[in-house]
């Protein structure tokens, strides 16, 4: 039985349909590449070798236009994970924070596999200490990691670290905030762990998750996935940190919403983070009092929606060496490529994805002879 789907499912689910229309596009599910078919004359790829999951059935794959690698990132492998983005010097993972594969939105299968192929056969690769940051949760229903970007930016609730401290604006893009919650953590290993605090207004105004009812959060408390106290005190203590600091800050902020305005970091102040939080609460839909009981806490982690870093590609798609020759046959797009975008931007992976497809195909045609219209390649 279907069900209507929407943003990035939409998109997607509307290719799937376009290609079972056509006859000529066969789609293969649960095999994965397990490497790729090279030419004895120049290196080039001429194919794939691919596994069917879970057993060790083995089928060539000839491709005489060329191999276009198009399987994410390696968001879900933790030792990748280890190795590029525990060791980077960049802002995001400065301080050597834990950065882990259950924290992130990938799908499962998102586990290095092109990046991998690529290396063996001698590939370049780029921006590999980097992610589409997003701050995430557990969701309490289901044991995996959800989105929390709405849920940090809402009013009646705060973001501290594990020291009681406001330390951002809740509602600055996304990727701004995961990149905030690493420098804090580098700032202070004591401080290196977040909650969302929120008052009985809030919750009763917003889901949190796939929580929605007044007894899902009840089993949520339950199960230790959400904390719940009548005091400010009682919930710092189940959160471990200093009681007094965090009312100290609670109580500044609903100082501050008093007035309307965030003189820390300017929480609701541009368009982005108005239109992110509540239309309904004036005068600063990003602000409201932690004021009524009972008063909760959740874990928030710096989390992602995929991997930044991948093969390095031209203009063309075409996966380059590591000092910057065509490996011939290969292309590579979506996040299994380096990001075009570099180290700035929101995580606009689909649109990339397809443009890079696009482009890699028509190159393929046009040096098969076929039409198309392509740049010049300088």
């Amino acid at each position: 039985m279907s069900r209507p789907v929407s943003m990035g499912r939409s998109l997607i689910a509307q290719l799937l349909k376009i290609c079972k229309e056509h006859d000529n596009v066969e789609i293969w599910t649960g095999w994965e590449l397990s490497e790729l078919l090279l030419s004895g004359h120049d290196g080039g790829v001429v194919g794939a070798r691919v596994r069917r999951g879970g057993n060790e059935e083995l089928v060539d794959i000839h491709a005489s236009l060329g191999v276009l690698l198009t399987t994410g990132g390696f968001s879900q492998n933790q030792e990748m994970r280890d190795a590029y983005l525990g060791r980077t010097t960049t802002r995001e993972a400065a301080s050597g924070m834990p950065t882990k594969a259950e924290w992130s939105l990938a799908s499962d299968g998102d586990a290095g596999i092109a990046l991998r192929a690529g290396q063996r056969i001698g590939a370049g690769s780029a921006q590999l200490d980097q992610v589409w940051g997003i701050p995430t949760m557990i969701d309490p229903r289901t044991g995996k990691a959800t989105e929390a970007m709405f849920a940090i930016s809402k009013p009646f609730s705060v973001v501290v670290d594990g020291c009681g401290r406001r330390f951002f604006s809740e509602s600055q893009p996304y990727g701004e905030a995961v990149r905030s919650m690493y420098e804090r953590a580098n700032e202070d290993a004591d401080a290196a762990t977040f909650w969302l605090v929120f008052d009985r207004r809030y919750r009763r105004r917003y889901p949190i998750g796939s929580l929605k009812s007044v007894w899902q959060m009840d089993q949520a408390i339950e199960q230790g996935f959400l904390l719940r106290s009548d005091t400010i005190d009682g919930l710092a203590e189940q959160m471990q940190m200093p009681s007094r600091r965090l009312q100290v800050t609670v109580d500044e902020w609903n100082e501050m919403c008093d007035q309307g305005r965030d003189k820390y970091f300017h929480r609701g102040e541009d368009k982005y983070q108005q239109f992110i939080g509540d239309p309904t609460v004036v005068p600063n839909p990003c602000m409201g009092p932690v004021k009524e009981s009972p008063f909760y806490g959740i874990r928030i982690f710096p989390g992602d929606a995929g991997t930044r870093g991948g093969l390095e590609t031209d203009q063309f798609a075409r996966v380059l060496r590591a000092d910057g020759s065509v490996i011939s046959g290969l292309f590579a797009g979506g996040n299994a490529s380096a990001a075009l975008l570099g180290t700035q931007g929101a995580g606009t992976t689909l649109a990339p994805a397809m443009t890079e497809g696009f482009v890699a195909v028509r190159y393929m045609q046009r040096s098969a002879g076929g039409g198309g219209v392509l740049a010049t390649d300088k």
